[in-house]
């Protein structure tokens, strides 16, 4: 179904915490409160003081026994590539990563040839932040913990989120920052704000379409019905072996980069095996908050500090490539088109993150 553009959605990112947070199930009823306070007072601000269109509804639960220390549950929006680079054009800053997207095409604004006609995914906050309009989401599980019942919905609905977050591996997870204010975990432990961050980013839109599992370009719904679907997500626009050479094939090494592939930002490396780890991961260890494998080292990771001399990491290129804009005075736009045209969701899509 195609819907006419609308107005994106004021506000910043909300996390709404499951009753199994808060109810003194799985931690004290006085610790999930903490907890939960902390979700929207010490990392919703994070994205808030960087980005002036990252506005997020987020469903956060906790599961009891699960070795997976995250996971995202979330709807893909998907848009033709020349609806989603007129909405990036319009509403984006980042002129460089724009100007990008000509690699691999007769010209800006026309389809790279590796995709083939390929549409691309949008999770529901990029889509939104973009300014489509008929945005879907996901509802929250009708069971506390797991993602029983979870449904599309109309975002502009309420009870309706951008994406539902579940934490597992609780009784190595470190939640002393959220509780007391303390600091880095110790070792063995897991640092609860770097997890969410890692599964905030693949909310807001870092998340691959391509598989690594069989094939390529079959995580965004498509594959029962298309297991080598050219579609890609927005961050896959991004992902270069080379200067010049965009790349998806298996056992490639690649990295992301805004401009063309001439930058590999902060030495970054995504995941290229089929290791059932999404591809726009990192291969690095307790490096950035978007490595692959949770970091239980001693070390605790931020977006705004993961970069070289603590300066902000990659995570933050990459959104903001893909169509979230910098905080600060930005120019006028440079390129002027009409509001473009969203297709509905082509389905729910679930990611984890292992320890």
């Amino acid at each position: 179904m195609v819907l006419a553009a609308a107005p994106a959605r004021a506000g910043a990112i909300t996390y709404s915490c499951s009753s199994n947070i808060t109810n003194g199930s799985l931690v004290s009823i006085t610790e999930g409160l903490q907890i939960c306070n902390y979700l929207n007072q010490g990392i919703a601000p994070i994205y808030g003081g960087i980005f002036t269109n990252a506005n997020s509804k987020i469903f956060i639960q906790f599961q009891s026994g699960n070795s997976t220390l995250g996971e995202n549950v979330q709807a893909i929006n998907v848009a033709t590539y020349g609806n989603y680079f007129t909405q990036l054009s319009s509403e984006s800053t980042d002129y460089q990563a724009v100007n990008s997207l000509a690699v691999g095409a007769s010209s800006l604004g026309s389809e790279p040839t590796i995709f083939g006609n390929g549409n691309i995914g949008l999770t529901a906050s990029l889509a939104s932040a973009l300014n489509f309009g008929g945005v879907g989401g996901v509802t929250a599980p009708t069971t506390a913990g797991t993602n029983m019942g979870i449904a599309t919905c109309s975002i502009s609905n309420i009870g309706c989120y951008d994406g539902v977050i579940t934490i597992g591996s609780l009784n190595q997870m470190w939640f002393n920052q959220a509780i007391s204010g303390g600091t880095a975990p110790p070792n063995g432990d897991y640092d609860f704000a770097a997890v969410v961050e890692h599964e905030t980013d693949e909310v807001l839109g870092t998340l691959s379409c391509i598989a690594t599992t069989s094939g390529e370009f079959d995580q965004c719904g498509q594959a029962s019905t298309s297991p080598n679907s050219p579609d890609a997500a927005a961050i896959d626009l991004f992902r270069y072996s080379a200067s010049g050479a965009r790349v998806f094939s298996a056992q490639t090494a690649a990295y992301f980069s805004p401009d063309g592939g001439v930058t590999d930002t902060d030495g970054n490396q995504f995941n290229y095996q089929f290791a059932n780890q999404d591809w726009a991961d990192f291969t690095s260890n307790c490096t950035f908050v978007q490595d692959a494998v949770g970091c239980n080292n001693g070390t605790a990771l931020d977006i705004t500090s993961d970069g070289p001399a603590g300066t902000r990491g990659p995570e933050v290129a990459m959104l903001n490539a893909v169509g979230y804009n910098l905080t600060g005075p930005e120019p006028a736009s440079m390129f002027l088109f009409a509001t473009g045209l969203a297709g509905m969701i082509a389905g729910a899509r679930r990611k984890r993150k292992t320890s």
